[in-house]
């Protein structure tokens, strides 16, 4: 069974629903649901949906959130390896969700923060039996140098600039339009991805909102258009597209299907509320893909 290392932040994630935010006003949610989150934690079970072996190594506190987590990622299937940092609070997101699906974000890193390149080594032998290790930028650098002297296929997830000359070791990268603007210093999309291969990043995967997605390389540029659905709520959406992109990588699928699968997992996961447990099953994507041919 294909198998994926997952390393990165785990949030307790507290969703709200409103109808439109107003800056110095009360506001009475009409939903609040809880579940896990943090891009690493996300990718994780998103993978495991899709019938891939995933594992996480993530920092922790010692708080009554701490338990929550683990009962949680061991429902989804997940093999969780937990660094508790003692006196710490496990990280905590608060979601404010929209009418327009449209969200906005507290972030807590808490023990999220302590994750250190030392913490990761003790599971050396477990990273390196792994075919792919994903990895989630914002955290200690460290942690990706460390990796790329294993010599193993690494997925990073761009979310915070990180020096582009570690890139250039990635087996892939994922980020958004706005992200890729600001680690490129660009002004559209297509300087940056140019930008990207041009030093050397192998494997680039652009994440453009309800407008699509594309894939670059040396060998090229795809542009994949977005599914149209009725949206919910765009929480983890970016983190289910790529599970899917990851799913094919190891898969081997030509690119333009690697496209056309994790563009469906984002858009299924807008159409439904929460993070962790709003990821759809392989069977579920292949489905939708069916019924959007039709």
């Amino acid at each position: 069974m294909l198998s994926v290392c997952c390393i990165g932040k785990l949030n307790v994630d507290f969703s709200f629903t409103v109808e439109r935010i107003e800056i110095g006003e009360n506001h009475n949610p009409d939903y609040l649901f809880v579940n896990l989150g943090g891009k690493a934690t996300n990718v994780a079970v998103a993978l495991s949906r899709l019938g891939i072996q995933a594992s996480l190594i993530a920092s922790i506190g010692d708080d009554w959130l701490s338990k929550y987590a683990l009962q949680q990622i061991s429902e989804f299937q997940v093999n969780f390896y937990p660094i508790i940092k003692s006196g710490a609070r496990t990280g905590q997101t608060f979601v404010i969700i929209e009418e327009s699906g449209r969200n906005t974000m507290f972030n807590y890193l808490g023990a999220n923060s302590l994750l250190s390149a030392a913490d990761i080594k003790i599971f050396e032998d477990i990273i390196c039996s792994r075919e792919l290790v994903y990895f989630q930028t914002g955290m200690d650098t460290s942690i990706l140098e460390y990796l790329i002297t294993l010599g193993i296929p690494i997925f990073v997830e761009v979310s915070h600039p990180v020096d582009l000359e570690l890139l250039k070791h990635a087996f892939a990268i994922s980020m958004n339009e706005s992200e890729a603007l600001v680690l490129t210093s660009s002004v559209n999309v297509h300087e940056a991805l140019e930008k990207l291969t041009s030093i050397g990043v192998k494997r680039v995967f652009l994440k453009v909102g309800d407008r699509g997605s594309y894939c670059a390389g040396l060998d090229g540029l795809i542009f994949k258009e977005a599914f149209k659905v009725d949206v919910v709520d765009t929480t983890g959406a970016g983190d289910s597209f790529s599970a899917g992109c990851i799913y094919g990588l190891l898969k081997k699928l030509p690119w333009e299907a690697i496209l056309e699968l994790a563009n469906a997992c984002g858009a299924i996961t807008c159409t439904r509320i929460g993070t962790t447990s709003a990821f759809p099953t392989l069977d579920e994507v292949r489905k939708f893909l069916e019924a959007q041919k039709r």
